[in-house]
């Protein structure tokens, strides 16, 4: 009966190792981006934790995951997002506040829980009455893929207000189809855009960019000055985005530089330099100035009146060993100027930085450490 007991802990014992080991790999597979994890489902929607790769072909970088944003930042950032049918139309908010706050929390969790080779998706259903959004009415579908990257929070959409499988009629098989052209639930993908009849916008100077290169308009970039919780976006503001255009993160910054005058910055677009002015000569050909001597005088051998058997050209009036006086600095010459010219340059530096911060350009951590360089380097 002992024998029983103690075989039975044993066996009990290797079984729960075995357990927990195997828990632990799917742990660690799962966060290296080896499992998908659904955050929250309802039908056809979700909000899911999944691998990096969006199909064949060299793997993304990793991102900067697990992050810790809170849900009221991330639904502040989805506020800013507006949608419009053509450009110079007042455009519309993108989410309900009812999704925002499911969003909200479900990407929050997402991104705490995300390796680094994992994306959290989503794929959401509303419905739409048509008031103030260019006449779209119906059940309408807005997916998209969200990782954090290069201290700013990242999103691709796939479907921006595409119609749902309920008003395309056969639901189980437009779900899960393949084709992102037809399943509208896909999200968006890294390798290239799905085409979409809505356009997004956003309010200007509130730190929604394009992805560097500004070729994409289904990818944004957030800086942490679009990382706020705030309120619905405002009348005027939605106004001021009707007229303008998404900006690119990259050209912002080099616009930044341009006014901050850094050297090196391109010119203007457009600029040209003055062409260089020939001037004619007032003399005519073969004149010889009063006092003029070519090239060549005076000849060889040629010794200087008053001062005998020195030959030209001399050297020195000076004897051998005889002590120089030390010339003193102009008046008009400060020691100082190389110090106050750096001084310059730093003060311009710091400005710089500080506008970059402003803006959102850059993390308060990528802010205290060019700062302490710049210092560093006085």
């Amino acid at each position: 009966m002992l024998l029983t007991s103690q075989y039975c802990r044993f066996f009990l014992t290797g079984m729960m190792l075995i357990l927990g080991v195997l828990l632990t790999g799917c742990g660690i597979a799962n966060w290296m981006g080896g499992d998908t994890v659904t955050l929250w489902a309802n039908k056809y929607e979700f909000v899911r934790i999944q691998p990096q790769g969006d199909g064949p072909g060299r793997p993304p970088p990793p991102n900067q995951q697990p992050v810790a944003i809170a849900p009221g930042q991330i639904s502040g950032a989805l506020r800013l997002l507006l949608v419009r049918a053509k450009p110079g139309e007042e455009p519309q908010p993108l989410f309900s506040e009812a999704i925002l706050k499911k969003l909200g929390s479900y990407i929050s969790q997402g991104l705490a829980e995300a390796g680094p080779r994992q994306d959290v998706t989503f794929a959401i259903e509303d419905w739409y009455k048509g008031e103030g959004l260019f006449g779209i009415t119906g059940n309408k579908v807005v997916s998209a893929r969200v990782f954090y990257t290069d201290n700013r929070l990242n999103i691709i959409f796939g479907s921006v207000l595409r119609d749902g499988p309920m008003a395309a009629g056969h639901a189980e098989m437009t779900a899960r189809n393949p084709d992102p052209r037809i399943n509208p639930f896909i999200p968006g993908r890294r390798a290239g855009s799905i085409k979409s009849s809505a356009m997004l916008s956003a309010p200007p100077g509130s730190g929604v960019f394009k992805q560097a290169g500004g070729r994409r308009n289904d990818w944004l970039v957030f800086t942490d000055q679009a990382l706020v919780a705030r309120g619905p976006v405002s009348r005027a503001d939605r106004r001021s985005a009707a007229t303008t255009e998404i900006q690119d993160l990259r050209r912002e910054v080099q616009a930044l530089r341009q006014q901050m005058g850094a050297p090196g910055s391109a010119p203007p677009v457009g600029y040209a330099p003055p062409p260089a002015t020939a001037y004619p000569s007032p003399y005519p050909p073969g004149y010889a100035q009063p006092g003029y001597r070519p090239p060549g005088y005076p000849p060889p051998g040629y010794v200087q009146p008053g001062y005998p058997r020195t030959a030209y050209p001399y050297t020195t009036p000076y004897p051998p060993g005889y002590p120089r006086a030390v010339q003193p600095p102009p008046a008009n010459q400060s020691r100082s100027a190389p110090r106050s010219t750096s001084q310059d340059e730093t003060a311009r530096r710091i400005t710089m930085l500080d506008a970059l911060r402003q803006k959102g350009l850059i993390s308060q951590d990528e802010y205290d450490r060019k700062r302490q360089a710049i210092l560093d380097g006085l």
